[in-house]
């Protein structure tokens, strides 16, 4: 359910004294175009469910699973009547892991695990949320950190079968491995050093590729083009200023490694769907609540 709608941002009523919501939808079959600073996860349990994620659309059956990256505009619904869990945690707390953040870079706008995913991923998945939704609902003690432990699990589930990264790929063979190592240590790079005047073949000559072949490969590991990359991390470094730090609009152009405030902003509303001010406002407003 969205309780706190502004335009199309949601601001979402955690539990009490807490930084995760959980409930078991069985009443609304759709809900509009939003966009929220928490990570949300679906599961559908006895029906099918749809979700267009930016210019991506997710049909989910019966126990796939989707998680929908921060600040990505969404929206949800069924013509089936059904259950499905809805489960809502802020990861504010683990963004200084690098690892954390360059998998949210693949796996945006979203990633799913589903029929096509190995089977015992796909039930290990299941049975984390399963027991996410069961820690929330009877509430134990030290629920909230059960939940977030179980939470980083099936992260990494999905972080090692991540579908954009691993689709049509044989990443048993040498040569894709070595392939996918240079990539690994591309992004790592290019997330450390976002803020400064990077360019495609310089990362190219890094990792000791031509600038051609460097993208198509980058490409075809990551599903982003270089710069496509590269915007997105900046992006994602803005908003850890906006929310923050107090520097102005124009300072996080400019540290972000962005050449004029103009370009920041489109950038910025094109990714989040709404402006850097609108963003900080509102993230503002979340966290004092």
């Amino acid at each position: 359910m969205i309780e706190s709608l502004k335009g199309i941002h949601e601001t979402v009523r955690f539990k009490e004294n807490s930084l995760i919501r959980l409930y078991n939808n069985t009443e609304t079959l759709f809900y509009p175009v939003h966009w929220h600073t928490p990570i949300e996860i679906i599961m559908p349990l006895d029906s099918t469910y749809n979700i267009l994620c930016g210019n991506e659309e997710f049909h989910l059956n019966a126990y796939d699973i989707l998680l929908i990256c921060p600040g990505i505009v969404h929206s949800l619904g069924t013509d089936v009547p059904g259950e499905r869990i809805i489960f809502q945690i802020e990861t504010s707390l683990l963004n200084q892991l690098e690892e954390f953040n360059y998998a949210l870079s693949n796996f945006t706008p979203a990633v799913v695990i589903n029929e096509q995913s190995p089977s015992d991923v796909r039930e290990k998945a299941k049975t984390l949320l399963l027991e996410i939704s069961r820690e929330y609902n009877e509430n134990p003690d030290y629920s909230e950190l059960s939940i977030y432990s179980k939470f980083m699990e099936l992260f990494v589930l999905f972080g090692r079968n991540c579908q954009s990264i691993k689709a049509s790929l044989d990443i048993n063979s040498n040569k894709n491995k070595d392939m996918l190592e240079k990539i690994h240590f591309a992004c790592a790079y290019i997330n450390e050093h976002c803020s400064e005047d990077l360019r495609l073949e310089d990362i190219a000559t890094l990792v000791g590729f031509s600038k051609y072949h460097f993208e198509r490969q980058f490409k075809t590991y990551t599903n982003y083009t270089f710069y496509k990359y590269l915007t997105m991390r900046r992006i994602f470094l803005a908003k850890q200023l906006l929310i923050t730090d107090d520097y102005s609009i124009t300072e996080i152009a400019l540290k972000c490694g962005f050449l004029n405030i103009s370009t920041f902003i489109r950038m910025f509303k094109i990714t989040n769907g709404c402006t850097p001010t609108q963003y900080k406002k509102n993230a503002l407003l979340h966290h004092s609540k």
